[in-house]
């Protein structure tokens, strides 16, 4: 008769995680969970910085075509010897004689640098024809543009043709330094008024 060998008991034991390997899970989750969150902020500050910039620019632009324009359309509008459509005050401040209603009258238009903000003003015609004489009062200041960090913004200002005193045209070179936070952007003009004739 043969002999059985008698069965190998096999027990297995199932056991949960040890402190360590938790400790280590939690280690590598935080840290994937800081370096998703500097990512995120980082790009959320750098969207918000450069949609901040563009709208920044886009209304210096605006501002610069405007005042472009109306330096394009001035025109001798007083009978003040060696004043014409364009009137150098300073470096920081300019009056433009321009029509800006399309009624064949200029008005005077006044912009100045004050405090990095640029700032617009204008006065109206008293009578309908040339000379004109304008009110001493200007309308309310208007805050055009904001952060210009230079002072020389109206510069080289002059006659086309200084030998020809019929031609009344005139240069300019307009420019600005913007400071937008750690940012800064220069915008330099050179704009020439068209009309050779006094607004007549």
């Amino acid at each position: 008769m043969k002999k059985t060998k008698p069965s190998r008991l096999t027990i297995s034991y199932n056991h949960g995680y040890t402190l360590l390997e938790l400790l280590i899970v939690l280690g590598f989750v935080g840290m994937i969970a800081l370096l998703t969150y500097q990512l995120l902020s980082f790009s959320y500050v750098t969207f918000k910085k450069t949609s901040n910039q563009a709208i920044f620019m886009d209304e210096a632009r605006k501002t610069i075509r405007q005042l472009e324009q109306e330096i394009k359309r001035a025109r001798k509008a007083t009978d003040i010897l060696d004043e014409y459509g364009i009137v150098g005050i300073s470096e920081q401040e300019i009056k433009i004689y321009t029509d800006l209603n399309q009624d064949e009258i200029p008005e005077c238009i006044h912009y100045r640098l004050d405090e990095g903000k640029l700032k617009k003003s204008i006065a109206y015609a008293k009578n309908n024809t040339y000379p004109y004489l304008y009110e001493t009062t200007f309308s309310t200041e208007e805050v055009l543009m904001s952060k210009i960090a230079n002072t020389d913004v109206f510069t080289k200002l002059e006659k086309v043709s200084p030998e020809n005193k019929k031609d009344q045209r005139q240069k300019l070179q307009i420019r600005f330094v913007l400071q937008l936070e750690e940012d800064t952007m220069e915008i330099t003009r050179y704009v020439m008024s068209k009309s050779r004739e006094k607004a007549d």
